[in-house]
């Protein structure tokens, strides 16, 4: 039955991707496209304006932009995870994690497409490449395992509270800012860095995966961070679920 719930939801997620871009040749590439002229653009601009050589700094943006529209955009699908499913939700019953890996796949698969840039841009810019790089697979799947319970938590709340999305939108927009996705820690003071890196969760994230790209390793604190907010976050959702799920199919 397992294997059965997640072959459904990878094969929803699969055809989520391919209705979002039906009739279009060129398809998720669109998205490919848009975030390589947005990354070279502001590269040559925050590049000026940081003083920052364009070789050094492309990578770092590029890497931040990519990670943070991937979290970022399941964090925003899912305060739409049962409402955009309402019909399906309605007319079958399924497990809370068929909806929640539908999600993730098919924000990976779009992922995946435009991923496809770091390698371009790694070997336009001759960015040397080493074993520290398959870290950042490791960060990632890290990473992926804490969304999926935020994925799970607020699918429900957000069922529940319609505000959320709007809350999450602007929760989403503030962060931007507050994580080093553009602005590099290096050049700020201690007591701030404790303030927007150390406490912050979206840039123990960023760190996991870009980190390792460039050459890096994370922190020792970095990882362990991560596991505790996964532990703790998936306790907690599994009590949101276990509570909540079976009255999603009321609020909808």
């Amino acid at each position: 039955m397992f294997k059965n719930n997640v072959q459904l939801a990878l094969m929803l997620g699969w055809q989520d991707v391919r209705q979002s871009y039906r009739r279009s040749p060129i398809g998720p590439f669109w998205v490919t496209i848009t975030t390589s002229v947005l990354i070279t653009t502001m590269g040559f601009v925050f590049g000026l304006l940081f003083k920052i050589p364009y070789k050094s700094y492309l990578p770092y943006l590029a890497l931040g932009i990519l990670v943070w529209n991937f979290i970022s955009g399941i964090i925003s699908d899912a305060s739409n995870l049962f409402i955009g499913a309402a019909d399906l939700v309605k007319q079958i019953k399924l497990p809370v994690y068929v909806y929640v890996i539908r999600l993730l796949w098919r924000a990976f698969v779009i992922f995946l497409h435009n991923i496809i840039l770091i390698p371009i841009l790694f070997l336009i810019l001759q960015v040397p490449m080493n074993w520290t790089m398959l870290l950042g697979l490791l960060g990632l799947i890290l990473v992926v395992i804490n969304l999926g319970w935020i994925v799970v938590a607020l699918g429900i709340v957000a069922t529940r509270y319609r505000d959320f999305s709007q809350l999450t939108t602007s929760f989403l927009t503030v962060f931007f800012y507050l994580t080093p996705v553009m602005w590099n820690k290096d050049g700020l003071s201690t007591s701030v860095v404790n303030l927007l890196v150390k406490y912050n969760p979206f840039a123990i994230f960023l760190s996991l995966v870009r980190d390792p790209m460039l050459g890096e390793y994370p922190t020792l604190r970095t990882w362990v961070s991560a596991l505790v907010m996964a532990a703790v976050g998936w306790a907690g959702a599994a009590f949101i679920s276990r509570r909540y799920a079976s009255r999603v199919v009321y609020w909808l």
